[in-house]
């Protein structure tokens, strides 16, 4: 195990891109060891860039689901604020009025750091959502993301089987109502990419107001998991969220460069049906981000090579996946979009989740 962790360590001193499947990379290894190795490289790379992992200080209670909840010690943040570290998925439109210029204005100066290597930065890799069990996602490619969330949401998020699984090959999150309060599932890849089309085939069993699954990338995956929302950057393949006046499907992206909320969004190009499984993609390369749904482009944002972070972050990162069923958020109850009483249950099913290579 510790010669397999030096090769690991070897290829990252390398900058050496990885061009093979995580789960096999693992494969025949047990939790303990591979839990090893990702601490391992983790330490490696702060150490190479002087700086250590922040560690999350947190405590943990007991739910009224029965499973121990996580809880970070500073409180949420307010509904429209997502936290800077977990920040919840899009913020909806709001006026130029409420737009936070102070947070933008101290962006504005910051010199960019120097962009990823472009040359090296297209991965393949599939997800492998056959063997998704507790026991291990968090050792392996996976981490599980539990207690509460921003932007006024209900529910509370467990790491609790009852709420993600796999079955027949796919990923199943559910988001449960028991006695009055919500539980769902949120994880994020522990493995993170900088170019190619990032490609999710969902199925949601229900589209009913109040609901709000996603699949969706921020910065990380690449042993630093702080950064500064929305100003680093956040890219949504896929949302469900009726709360948005005509908007159910939205795709597009967060950064620091557009005023308002700093969102680039639009209504994906294509009506969500239930127990229909649907091709969600986005093209990532270093000069735009282009969304598609089923094979129809629905969204297109270009680099406007201003030199400024704020106008263009996403070449400054790798991006890693992010997949959660929330409910309720703020501007959703707003609207009075809630879930119907005798809705107790509301599943999305991930069969398909993956990276692959664009034509450089």
């Amino acid at each position: 195990m510790e010669f397999f962790a030096k090769i690991v360590l070897v290829m990252f001193a390398l900058n050496i891109s990885y061009q093979f499947n995580i789960d096999e990379l693992f494969n025949g290894l047990s939790s303990k060891d591979v839990q090893k190795i990702v601490r391992l490289v983790n330490d490696f790379i702060a150490e190479q860039r002087n700086t250590k992992p922040q560690a999350i200080s947190s405590s943990t209670e007991q739910n009224t689901y029965g499973n121990q909840v996580q809880r970070q010690s500073e409180p949420p943040p307010a509904s429209n604020t997502p936290p800077s570290n977990t920040p919840a998925s899009n913020t909806p439109p709001v006026s130029p009025t409420n737009q936070d210029n102070s947070k933008q204005d101290a962006n504005q100066n910051n010199a960019p750091p120097a962009p990823v290597n472009s040359s090296d930065s297209y991965s393949t890799w599939s997800a492998n959502l056959a063997n998704f069990q507790k026991s291990d996602w968090c050792f392996d490619i996976w981490t599980a993301e539990t207690g509460r969330d921003g932007n006024g949401e209900a529910q509370d998020y467990t790491d609790s089987p009852d709420v993600i699984y796999s079955k027949n090959g796919s990923l199943y999150l559910h988001a449960i109502r028991k006695n009055g309060r919500w539980y769902a599932p949120r994880i994020k890849s522990n493995v993170g990419f900088d170019y190619g089309r990032f490609e999710a085939t969902v199925t949601l069993t229900e589209t009913v107001p109040g609901a709000f699954p996603a699949v969706w990338m921020l910065p990380g995956g690449d042993g630093n998991d702080s950064f500064h929302w929305p100003y680093d950057g956040e890219i949504d393949i896929f949302e469900y969220n009726q709360g948005w006046g005509q908007i159910a499907v939205n795709q597009g992206a967060h950064y620091g460069a557009k005023n308002r909320d700093k969102c680039d969004c639009v209504a994906s190009k294509c009506a969500i049906q239930p127990n229909k499984p649907m091709i969600f993609a986005v093209e990532k390369t270093p000069d735009r981000l282009t969304f598609f749904c089923d094979g129809t482009k629905s969204h297109e944002i270009n680099n406007p090579n201003t030199g400024n972070k704020n106008d263009w972050p996403f070449n400054l990162r790798k991006f890693r996946f992010i997949l959660n069923y929330a409910i309720e958020p703020s501007w959703s109850k707003n609207a009075g979009k809630v879930v119907p009483q005798g809705v107790d249950k509301l599943t999305m099913i991930v069969s398909q989740l993956q990276v692959k290579p664009l034509s450089k």
